[in-house]
């Protein structure tokens, strides 16, 4: 058997404490060189927290009016007069923010590029490129069926527009 030895236990000598030391803050020159590489310029100070009272940090707009933001300064429907996307219409906008927002705006890309050309959906290779978009969407949208409920929906009652009746 072999025994352990163990040897008494020795007491360490506590060092002092060093005093801590304040922290070196920058020169001048410093934090003018700092601040010019933060956006906003040289007279930009590099930490600023701002403290604001309640009354301060209170809404000065009604919650009626922040609900009526949208309809006040969006421009209503799908088409801008000069033929971009309103991608901020209330009706599309959860379509496009949604799980399946990329097939959605590529599907309705597609839609106003056939609608622009008559002649589109005689050439089978985009009537095909066509469909296969609008089976992304679709497969998709059934994915996330809890999120795309109406739009399912629509598409299954006849309530939305047939896309074989398009051109």
């Amino acid at each position: 058997l072999q025994q352990m030895s163990s040897s008494p236990a020795t007491a360490t000598k506590a060092e002092p404490v060093a005093e801590q030391q304040p922290p070196v803050l920058p020169s001048e020159d410093q934090r003018s060189s700092w601040s010019k590489q933060i956006p906003g310029g040289p007279n930009r100070p590099a930490n600023v927290a701002t403290f604001l009272s309640r009354r301060d940090a209170y809404p000065t707009m009604s919650m009626t009016n922040y609900f009526d933001i949208d309809t006040k300064y969006s421009l209503p429907g799908f088409k801008r007069p000069d033929g971009s996307y309103n991608w901020h219409c209330g009706c599309v906008a959860k379509y496009v923010t949604g799980p399946c927002g990329l097939y959605f705006r590529k599907f309705m890309a597609q839609i106003d590029g056939l609608l622009k050309d008559d002649s589109a959906f005689d050439d089978p290779n985009a009537r095909r490129a066509f469909e296969d978009t609008h089976n992304d969407v679709m497969r998709c949208a059934k994915r996330y069926e809890a999120y795309y409920k109406s739009f399912i929906q629509d598409i299954e009652s006849g309530s939305a527009p047939s896309f074989d009746d398009v051109k």
